[in-house]
């Protein structure tokens, strides 16, 4: 599994997906910190951050 980290204007998410697609489950989080911590709470691979 994969998490895809994406930051817009308005708000910061983590999609969580299968393959190196970001395309799956989409967590909202405050920071890139945040999204590392919980891909690695979750044993998951960061694939662009």
């Amino acid at each position: 599994m994969y998490a895809h980290y994406f930051a817009t204007k308005n708000e910061k998410h983590l999609i969580i997906s299968e393959t190196n697609r970001p395309v799956g489950k989409k967590i909202i989080v405050k920071s890139k910190p945040e999204a590392r911590k919980i891909a690695k709470e979750m044993n998951i691979k960061p694939w662009n951050f």
